[in-house]
């Protein structure tokens, strides 16, 4: 396998560096199918707690002992990776899309960026961040974790099914659409902004909106305790069966709710609050 001059537009950021920032910090290098391993033993120098794929490049990714990515079909340049301090990044170059798979031990955070799309396998983790930026997508099998966060930007798609954690913080800020299935976690905290959508299934305890924009908010199959929902914008929200919960409209977005929740409410705008 040949070494590679590192390229300076390939730029990593959210804590990866640029190439050239201390001596042997990073490190390209190119993978085609056959290839032996990377230099220095593919273990050490694949583990990162930090990964992000970027380029036309489809990733399945699996928890298990870190190894070299395995080619399914090649793009018309070599998929090409590049190791720091703080983690590891893997990048389809051209516009012919690639298919890779790759295992890695534990994460603490995941970054799906332009048009890659990620599939996740059975995850377990105490923490993990998801982020999603671009046209691409991330599904998840299976996600077991204490806290989750996942944050999203652009016009891509995340499923996330059987998710159970602890704290589960979400941030939507462009016009991307993002589904839990089966979620279990004792705290929901959402942020909606621009057009994005979101919908979820299962069961959040304590729940909290903040909704801005355009954008919808489908949870009527999650239930619940207690919910706050604050919405600023033009989005509608359906929320699912309630103890108790709390309410400010200040534009023209609807909220419908199921069960007999004990409410409170005050609306200064158009928006309209009422029982499904």
């Amino acid at each position: 396998m040949r070494r590679r001059a590192c390229l300076g537009v390939l730029l990593v950021a959210g804590g990866l560096q640029a190439c050239g920032h201390g001596r042997g910090a990073d490190r390209p290098w190119d993978m085609s199918p056959g290839d032996p391993g990377l230099p220095g033993g593919p273990e050490g120098d694949l583990l990162a707690s930090r990964l992000a794929v970027d380029g036309p490049l489809t990733l399945a990714l699996e928890q298990g002992p870190p190894g070299e990515p395995r080619m399914d079909r090649l793009g018309r340049e070599p998929l090409q990776l590049r190791k720091d301090r703080e983690g590891l990044l893997i990048y389809q170059p051209g516009d012919r899309s690639a298919r890779a798979r790759l295992s890695q031990p534990s994460l603490r955070e995941l970054q799906v960026r332009g048009e890659s799309q990620v599939r996740l396998g059975p995850w377990r983790a105490d923490s993990l961040s998801l982020v999603l930026s671009g046209a691409g997508s991330l599904e998840a099998e299976r996600l077991e974790a204490r806290q989750v966060r996942v944050q999203m930007m652009g016009s891509g798609r995340m499923v996330l099914g059987a998710l159970r954690c602890e704290r589960l913080e979400v941030l939507i800020s462009g016009s991307g659409s993002l589904k839990l299935e089966r979620l279990q976690t004792e705290m929901l905290d959402v942020s909606l902004r621009a057009s994005g959508d979101f919908s979820a299934s299962g069961r959040a305890l304590h729940q909290r909106w903040q909704l801005s924009g355009s954008g919808d908010v489908d949870a009527e199959d999650l239930s619940g305790s207690a919910a706050q929902l604050r919405s600023f914008g033009s989005g509608d929200a359906a929320l699912g069966p309630l103890e108790s919960l709390e309410v400010e409209l200040f534009g023209s977005g609807d909220l419908v709710y199921g069960g007999r929740p004990q409410l409170r409410q005050r609306s200064l705008g158009s928006g309209r609050v009422r029982p499904r």
